[in-house]
């Protein structure tokens, strides 16, 4: 292959390429040529949505706690009521006879002490106090969503209306197509 031809065929291949791409520039297409249209009026369609969101709801309750009491009489007691027994009886009585009446004041003392701290077994005691108490619930809310745009546009002395998922502006591209009339709408 020459100089020549080889020019000739990469000019030609150039052109090829450049005329769909001009075509493409110009806005025609297979179905038809695009242009823009003036919108006159765009306006918003919205839907209510409904939303159920799950959150927690926790409050103070107040709570009555009983405590019954219950167990033997506290030692300590029997034994200082003993010897405050026995140092009374011990007053009382000479020789052997002071002996018995210590013995016998001591016992008296240890059993009234013993029937003394005993007086709380069984007796109930309340307390009130709070709780926290949390619980599920499910919040239902609705909000107002853009589902679509109703757009009014004008195009060639002619005013269109059509729905769009989006807001077009202040233009709106438009196809323009041209077809032969059918020869039956011709009579």
């Amino acid at each position: 292959m020459n100089k020549l031809n080889a020019l000739i065929t990469t000019a030609a291949l150039g052109l090829a390429c450049a005329l769909p791409a001009q075509a493409h520039d110009r806005g025609w297409h297979d179905a038809g040529r695009y242009d823009y249209a003036r919108v006159v009026r765009s306006e918003p369609v919205y839907r209510e949505v409904r939303y159920a969101e799950p959150r927690e709801v926790c409050r103070e309750e107040p709570v009555t706690e009983r405590r019954v009491y219950n167990g033997a009489p506290d030692p300590g007691a029997i034994l200082l009521g003993a010897a405050i027994g026995g140092v009374i009886g011990h007053q009382f009585g000479h020789g052997h006879g002071r002996d018995f009446s210590t013995a016998a004041g001591a016992m008296i003392g240890a059993g009234h002490a013993a029937a003394s701290s005993s007086y709380n077994n069984g007796r109930v005691v309340e307390r009130d106090s709070y709780r926290t108490s949390c619980r599920d619930v499910r919040e239902v809310r609705y909000e107002r969503r853009i589902e679509a745009y109703d757009v009014t546009y004008r195009y060639d002395g002619r005013t269109y209306r059509t729905q769009l998922p989006y807001d077009p502006g202040s233009r709106v591209r438009v196809r323009v197509d041209v077809s032969p009339e059918d020869a039956d709408d011709l009579d």
